[in-house]
Order: structure tokens, then C-alpha cells, then sequence
């Protein structure tokens, strides 16, 4: 399974922000960061 961070922009956009092998029920801080830290550069 795969773990797929994204943002929509309009109506019209979809911008990926990072995706990552899932490996457990729990969101790696990292991975969180570096989806944040993306969005924000978008944003």
C-alpha cells in the first residue's frame, strides 16, 4: 500500500505532494513534513 499526500488548487488542479510506501497504522512525522513543507512552497 502506498500513502499519497495532495492538494487541490481551483477546481481544477491537483498538485501531488509526496507519496510514500505505508508501513504501519502510524504517520512517520517525516513523511508529514515533507508534505507540509511542499504545500507551503505551493501555497
Amino acid at each position: 500500500m502506498h500513502r499519497v499526500f495532495y492538494v487541490t488548487i481551483k477546481q481544477e488542479e491537483i498538485v501531488l505532494l509526496h507519496a510514500y510506501k505505508k508501513q504501519g497504522q502510524k504517520l512517520p512525522l517525516r513523511e508529514r513534513e515533507v508534505a507540509l513543507r511542499r504545500m507551503k512552497e505551493i501555497l
